[in-house]
C-alpha cells in the first residue's frame, strides 16, 4: 500500500462509525499539529476525534487532492464539514449545546507524516477561518482570544 492510500484509509477510518479504530494507524508518539496552539499528543487527539464526531455525527474531512511528497510524507488538502448535532465538548472549554448549524472549514492543506506503516505527524495548515477557531465562530461562539489551556485538564496526557 503506498502511503497515499494508507492517507486515505486513515481518512476512512475517522469518517466511520468507530473513528477511534484510528489508534491503530498511530505511532505511540504520535503528534496532531494545527487548529490548537500547541501539538496534540495521540490521546488528546484521540479526545478530539471522539468530541468531534459525537457532536457532528456527519462530520467528513473531503480529501480533494493526495500526493505522495517523498516516501514517508504524503500532502493533500481537505475541507472538513458536518452538522452541529450533540453537545461539543473539549477540555478546558465551555460544553457547546447541539446547534444544528452546518460547519463548513475552508480549504486547508494537510501533511501525513509516517513512521514505517503508523501515522507519526498529522499537520494541518492554518487557513483563514479554518482549525478550531473556524469551527467556534461558526457554531456562534465567542473565539477566545487564546486557544491556550484546550486540553490542560488533563496533565497526565501531556
Amino acid at each position: 500500500m503506498t502511503r497515499a492510500e494508507l492517507a486515505k484509509l486513515i481518512i476512512s477510518t475517522l469518517e466511520s462509525d468507530d473513528p477511534c479504530r484510528i489508534r491503530e494507524y498511530l505511532t505511540e508518539d504520535f503528534s496532531f499539529t494545527g487548529p490548537f496552539p500547541s501539538p496534540l499528543n495521540r490521546d488528546q487527539f484521540m479526545e478530539y476525534i471522539a468530541s468531534i464526531r459525537k457532536a457532528f455525527p456527519d462530520w467528513c474531512y473531503q480529501f480533494i487532492f493526495v500526493r505522495d511528497e517523498d516516501q514517508d510524507t504524503v500532502r493533500g488538502v481537505m475541507q472538513r464539514h458536518g452538522t452541529h448535532k450533540d453537545e461539543f465538548a473539549l477540555p478546558g472549554m465551555p460544553r457547546i449545546p447541539a446547534t444544528d448549524i452546518s460547519v463548513i472549514l475552508p480549504i486547508e492543506p494537510v501533511r501525513f507524516i509516517f513512521r514505517g506503516d503508523r501515522l507519526n505527524r498529522l499537520e494541518v495548515e492554518d487557513a483563514s477561518g479554518g482549525g478550531l477557531e473556524g469551527i467556534l465562530d461558526q457554531l456562534g461562539m465567542d473565539v477566545p482570544r487564546s486557544l491556550y489551556g484546550i486540553f490542560d485538564m488533563h496533565p497526565e496526557m501531556a
